[in-house]
């Protein structure tokens, strides 16, 4: 079988790791996110050094109550092996595929359509090889799971801040800004910021 005498080329770089939580929320995906990994470099018959395998697919987690993917392409994929180079002399052997990443899904709705998930491993590219070349193969393939949570109803009633008014009966220049906020049983504690300072408001009812 084929060999190389010298070393492999660069393997690929893997992909990135992509979370996003939003709890309660809602996240909405209309366009693209690809973690995946790239391509080995290719063999170099002159040094005889084989191809670079491919960088591993990376991971992508999405955690919302509600999720919509409309027309979303989603991709962990493994990149491919470097490509094989024959020559007359020398031989160099193709690099192994990268493999498949992880998609991982958590919400208690998920809707859309169109949506596209790969994780498919990256392909071993041997065709400029020589066919006695053997040992590399494409990479295998990663996960996409679905999981359904229940997640807390979101607070959705604000504060409400009424009957503003000061300690010098002016509103104006100096004295104490003072007034009243109506804090629902949902929101238990609002935090406040006015003049960078943190005020704390609790309901006590």
């Amino acid at each position: 079988a084929a060999s190389d005498t010298a070393n492999t080329g660069n393997g690929g770089y893997g992909g990135a790791g992509f979370e996003v939580n939003a709890s309660s929320g809602v996240i909405a995906i209309f366009g693209t996110i690809n973690m995946s990994g790239t391509k080995g470099d290719t063999a170099n018959s002159n040094t005889d050094d084989g191809g670079g395998g491919g960088g591993s697919g990376g991971h992508i987690i999405l955690i919302a109550r509600n999720i919509t993917l409309t027309n979303a392409n989603i991709s962990a994929n493994g990149g491919s092996g470097g490509d094989g180079v024959g020559a007359i002399t020398k031989d160099s052997c193709a690099g192994g595929g990268g493999g498949g990443g992880r998609i991982l899904y958590v919400y208690s709705t998920l809707s859309g359509t169109g949506a596209r998930n790969t994780t498919t491993g990256g392909a071993y590219i041997s065709t400029n090889a020589d066919a006695s070349c053997s040992g590399g193969s494409a990479g295998g393939t990663g996960t996409i799971s679905h999981v359904v949570e229940s997640f807390p109803t979101p607070d959705l009633a604000y504060p409400i801040f009424f009957s503003y008014w000061d300690n010098n009966a002016t509103l104006l220049n100096s004295g104490i800004g003072l007034f009243n906020v109506s804090v629902n049983n949902t929101n238990g504690t609002v935090l406040l910021e006015i003049n960078n300072t943190n005020i704390t408001a609790t309901n006590y009812s």
